[in-house]
């Protein structure tokens, strides 16, 4: 089950949130995570590429990502590198 503690983690949001402050926390967090599945559409007012670069600049580890992974606004599979 996607929603298993073994397979995600479920952080709390603080009071105030907005999406620029989930995607700092997701940024950040570490460990094994390599996907950010926004069911709930949490993160608003921004396309998927706006999101992807988020990640890129607000502290995903250099080292293990050169990259994200966003679908397109025609549902096709893109990547945004840092070199881009």
């Amino acid at each position: 089950q996607i929603s298993s503690t073994g397979v995600a983690i479920l952080p709390t949001l603080q009071h105030g949130w907005d999406p620029m402050l989930i995607l700092q926390q997701v940024a950040t967090l570490g460990g094994d995570i390599c996907a950010l599945i926004d069911c709930g559409a949490l993160v608003t007012g921004m396309n998927n590429k706006a999101v992807a670069k988020s990640l890129l600049v607000h502290g995903l580890d250099p080292h293990r990502f050169q990259g994200v992974v966003y679908l397109d606004e025609l549902d096709r599979k893109m990547i945004l590198s840092r070199t881009d």
